[in-house]
Parts: C-alpha cells; structure tokens; sequence
C-alpha cells in the first residue's frame, strides 16, 4: 500500500491519496462483520479510535467564543468573501469590457489607415 514501484495491476496513487485510503479503511473495516468476528480485540482499537476522531471533529466544528467572533467581524471584507457566482460574474464582465476596448482601438487603427492611403 505504500510502495511506489509499478508491478501488474498496481495502480499509482499520491502520497496524500494513501493517506486517505489508510485514515479511510478504518471506518470501511468495522463496517465488515466478518473482520469484526476475526479480530475483536483490533476491532475494539478501532471503535476507541473512530470515537476519538468524532470527539475532535466536533470540538474542532463548534461555534467560535467571542473573542474569535470579535476578530472575524474586526477584518474588512475582501474579493474573497464574495460568492463564487458573484466572482464569475465579474470576471465574465471584465472579459467583455477588455473585448470591447479592443475591437475600438482595431477599428480606429483601421480606420486611421485607411485615411492615409
């Protein structure tokens, strides 16, 4: 699983990728009864550790006290905390303003010219 040399019917995989197989295949093991019937013991290891994943997640996803709400509302707002729909929209009409301004310095090139000749 950790090996990176090619043999038949490996498939290549990023180092972040196994990673995620590995903190993955925990949860997809204690899914399978027959495991859970082969290794009780790894089994248990693995419900104390799942639990402890939970707990930390819900800590890490609780609501920020005060003084974090407090710096969150102190930073000004940037492009950033815009909508993406929004950043697209404003992108597309750029593009369509830069084309816009082309086509009239072309069209004054062309039209400069052709009063020369």
């Amino acid at each position: 699983m950790c090996d990176t040399s090619a043999t038949f019917g490996s498939i290549e995989t990023t180092y972040a990728q196994k990673r995620k197989f590995a903190y993955d295949s925990l949860s997809f093991n204690i899914q399978d009864p027959v495991f859970c019937e082969l290794f009780p013991e790894i089994t248990d290891e693995i419900n104390k550790i799942l639990e402890e994943r939970t707990a930390k997640l819900t800590s890490e996803n609780s609501l920020p006290t005060n003084q974090d709400q407090s710096v969150l509302s102190s930073t000004s707002p940037s492009t950033s905390t815009l909508p993406s729909w929004l950043n697209n929209i404003i992108g597309n009409l750029m593009i369509v303003v830069l084309l816009a301004v082309f086509a009239i310095v072309v069209r004054f090139i062309l039209n400069s010219t052709a009063e020369i000749q």
